[in-house]
C-alpha cells in the first residue's frame, strides 16, 4: 500500500487538520480513454481513494470526472493536484460513489502554496496587484508572510478595488475549479476568486469576469455575474476558524462554497447560471471600499481547468 498525506502548514493561529488518503490500487489513464472506478470492487475497507496514473507526455492534460457515461453527464475538473511519481503523472481520487468515471482532456493546473522557494530555485514569481485607481498603488501591499500571501492596506484606500494576478503568464481556463484557504481576516472587506476574467487593455475599471466572493459586512457569499452581484446565503463568521473558498464553473453553471477547514463541512454554498463568458483568467479580488482599510491572509491556492 502507498500512503499520501496532504501538506498541512501552521497558520497564523493554529495547525489545520491533516487529511490522509490510503491508496491500495492504481489505474492507468491514456488520452482518449475512460477509466471506471467501481467502489464495489475495492473490497478492502480501509481503502478510501485510488491513484490514477498516466505517461508524462500527457502533461498538458488534466483529469475530469463524471458519475455516469450518459450523454447528459457533466464532466467536471477534478479538485485534486497532479503530481509526479516515479516518472508518471498521478492524481489521488476518492472512491466515494458507487461508480466514477475519469478521463484525460487538454487542460492546465496552477498551484501556489506561497512557501519560500526550494532548491534549486532561488526565487519565485510575485503576485501582481492591478489597481482600479492608480492612487491605491501606494496604499496597498501584497506580500509573502510566514509562507502565506497577505493583502492589506498601509493607508486608507482611495478606490479600494484591486485584482491580484498570479505570477507568470495569465492562467486561462474554460471550465474551472479554484480554491484558496483564508487563514486570517481581521479587517472587514470583500475577498474573492475571479475566473474567466477579461482584463482591460488600458483601464482596470473596464476589466470583468466572474467573481466568487465572500464578504464580511454582512458575512455572506456573493457571485458577480459580470453585470451585478448575485447575493447568496449569509453565515456567522468565526475569526478563529480557517476557511476554504471554492469557486467552480462547468459551462454556464457557476458554484461557490465556503468550507470549514477543520471539519471539512460546507458552511454555505450557492449556484448561479450565466453564459456571458466561456473562458478567461483566474485571479484574486479584494475590495476595502472607498476610504477603507483591508487585511487578509490566504494560503494554498489551487486552480485547474480545461483549455479554451
Amino acid at each position: 500500500m502507498n500512503t499520501i498525506e496532504s501538506k498541512s502548514k501552521l497558520s497564523n493561529r493554529h495547525r489545520a487538520g491533516t487529511k490522509t488518503a490510503v491508496l491500495l490500487v492504481s489505474f492507468v489513464l491514456a488520452a482518449g480513454t475512460v477509466v471506471c472506478l467501481n467502489a464495489q470492487e475495492l473490497t478492502v475497507s480501509i481503502t478510501n481513494s485510488a491513484r490514477l496514473e498516466w505517461p508524462v507526455p500527457a502533461e498538458d492534460c488534466i483529469v475530469v470526472g463524471a458519475n455516469s457515461l450518459a450523454s447528459n453527464a457533466v464532466w467536471t475538473s477534478w479538485p485534486e493536484p497532479i503530481y509526479k511519481r516515479f516518472g508518471e503523472l498521478c492524481m489521488a481520487v476518492p472512491t466515494t460513489n458507487t461508480q466514477q468515471f475519469f478521463k484525460l482532456v487538454p487542460g492546465t493546473q496552477f498551484i501556489d502554496d506561497f512557501d519560500s522557494p526550494k532548491w534549486p530555485y532561488a526565487s519565485k514569481g510575485e503576485w501582481v496587484p492591478y489597481f482600479y485607481s492608480s492612487a491605491d498603488a501606494t496604499r496597498f501591499e501584497v506580500t509573502h508572510v510566514d509562507d502565506a500571501l497577505r493583502i492589506r492596506t498601509v493607508n486608507p484606500a482611495v478606490d479600494g478595488r484591486v485584482l491580484v494576478l498570479p505570477p507568470g503568464p495569465d492562467v486561462v481556463l474554460a471550465d474551472f475549479y479554484a480554491s484558496v484557504d483564508i487563514t486570517d481576516w481581521p479587517v472587514r472587506g470583500t475577498f474573492g476568486i475571479g475566473a474567466r476574467g477579461q482584463r482591460a487593455a488600458n483601464f482596470p475599471g473596464d476589466s470583468n469576469g466572474y467573481i466568487g466572493q465572500v464578504t464580511r459586512n454582512p458575512a455572506q457569499l456573493v457571485i458577480w455575474d459580470g453585470g451585478s452581484d448575485v447575493p447568496g446565503p449569509a453565515f456567522t463568521y468565526d475569526p478563529a476558524t480557517d476557511y476554504r473558498l471554492v469557486f467552480s464553473g462547468v459551462g454556464r453553471d457557476l458554484s461557490l462554497r465556503l468550507v470549514n477547514r477543520t471539519t471539512g463541512s460546507n458552511v454555505c454554498q450557492m449556484t448561479v447560471r450565466n453564459s456571458r463568458w466561456s473562458q478567461g483568467m483566474v485571479l484574486f479580488w479584494a475590495d476595502s471600499g472607498r476610504g477603507g482599510s483591508y487585511d487578509i491572509t490566504v494560503d494554498n491556492f489551487y486552480a485547474t481547468g480545461t483549455k479554451p
